[in-house]
């Protein structure tokens, strides 16, 4: 743990990132603060990105034997941002989970009343990545809830995306990615995560392509590739 934290926790790989009206005295300015004090980066330990998973996929826990509420989270590895697969499943997971207008907020909140809130999102990492479904729904409604969700996992796989829905979905990822440009500021955390993603302009654009292009065929590809219930993680907590 010791050889890692000064390895990897350490100014040496800084990156410092400015956005606004800059010029060379604020250069200047931002090297006399911090130029002597970072060090020049030093060859470091690779880091072990392996994972060793649990061969026990389920995990039902009572942390409070009154309580009235369960803590529902369902997961599976997934890939960093640099994978073929990353831009595709942004779409995907929109439509199955990541926004108010999903499948699981239309069954599990609107149509069945199970909880206020549930999303599904893709968590990536530099070196790896997760699905994750997650939830607070009332005690005596947790089986139905985790159901209905593995229901959608199926219904998603099995039933190809109707061309009204990837349009209301493709037209909502567009639209928040012209906000999230909008000013220096929010340019500037777009380029960051490019950056510091090992990515660039080109990937940024290749996204932009699949969000307007790709079809329900790929679509349902791409679910029964990554929604097999078999392999998705189960953590229920009261």
């Amino acid at each position: 743990m010791q050889r890692f934290y000064k390895a990897h926790y350490n100014l040496a790989g800084m990156k410092i990132f400015m956005a606004g009206h800059i010029g060379e005295k604020e250069v200047q300015c931002l090297d006399q603060v911090f130029g002597g004090t970072v060090p020049a980066p030093a060859a470091s330990e690779p880091v072990v990105a392996g994972i060793t998973a649990s061969d026990k996929m389920q995990e039902h826990l009572v942390n409070d034997p009154d309580g009235v509420q369960s803590a529902i989270r369902i997961g599976r590895h997934f890939h960093g941002r640099q994978h073929p697969d990353f831009a595709p499943m942004v779409v995907l997971n929109t439509i199955f989970g990541g926004y108010f207008g999903s499948r699981l907020m239309s069954n599990i909140r609107e149509d069945k009343g199970y909880t206020y809130g549930i999303y599904s999102s893709l968590n990536a990492y530099a070196h790896s990545g997760a699905i994750i479904v997650q939830t607070e729904v009332g005690r005596q409604v947790s089986d139905a809830a985790l159901k209905e969700i593995y229901s959608e996992m199926e219904r998603i796989c099995r039933e190809s995306v109707s061309e009204e829905e990837l349009l209301l979905v493709k037209n909502y990822l567009l639209g928040n990615l012209l906000g999230d440009l909008d000013g220096p500021f929010s340019i500037l955390r777009r380029w960051r995560s490019l950056i510091l993603n090992g990515m660039t302009e080109a990937d940024f654009n290749r996204s932009v392509h699949i969000y307007k292009t790709i079809g329900t065929d790929e679509l349902q590809a791409l679910a029964q590739k990554y929604f097999d219930r078999e392999r998705f993680y189960e953590v229920v907590v009261i």
